[in-house]
């Protein structure tokens, strides 16, 4: 299962980064900041926004390859990361992820 779970979300990853046009290649989801997400062209903002929930459903056991993934709301993220830029964009992904269990 935790093959599986890898494989989903490094191909989520993948698809984000080829799908985006956003340089995030290097780039660490673990430290990347709402500043840096701030700084994204609005057009490839939603893309990011999925790269970081993909990071954060990593790793958890209850992921499966059928999961549906459910879209995110950008302007509510975009507006929380205004408020506090350092603070780390998956954390603001997480909270506000209806994916979530």
């Amino acid at each position: 299962m935790k093959a599986k779970t890898a494989t989903v979300s490094s191909a989520l990853i993948a698809a984000c980064l080829l799908v985006s046009g956003v340089a995030l290649a290097g780039k660490n989801p673990a430290t990347y900041t709402c500043a840096e997400l701030i700084e994204v062209d609005v057009d490839y903002v939603p893309q990011v926004i999925y790269w970081l929930d993909g990071y954060n459903w990593a790793g958890d056991p209850m992921l499966v390859e059928d999961v549906e993934w459910v879209p995110v709301e950008t302007d509510t993220i975009l507006i929380e990361c205004k408020k506090d830029p350092s603070q780390k964009a998956a954390d603001v992904v997480k909270k506000h992820s209806k994916s979530k269990k």
